[in-house]
């Protein structure tokens, strides 16, 4: 039997954080759950991030529930 090794596809997520009444949030904090890999959104609310397909990512800012939000099965 030869061994598999199989890797998860890093994925390039891009959206755009909004408040309850569709104003963009900047300063977001948008942070791959379990690791350090993380970034804040820009003036327009705008994010991007590399993260493997079964990433979870986690939306905070100070004031508002955070938010987790599972990568996988989204495009």
């Amino acid at each position: 039997m030869i061994p598999v090794l199989v890797f998860a596809q890093n994925l390039a997520v891009k959206g755009t954080v909004n408040d309850p009444f569709g104003t963009a949030m900047p300063g977001v904090n948008v942070l791959q759950v379990g690791t350090t890999n993380g970034i804040i959104t820009d003036l327009d609310g705008n994010y991007s991030i590399n993260v493997p397909s079964n990433a979870k990512l986690s939306f905070s800012f100070i004031g508002y529930t955070t938010q987790t939000v599972s990568v996988s099965g989204k495009r």
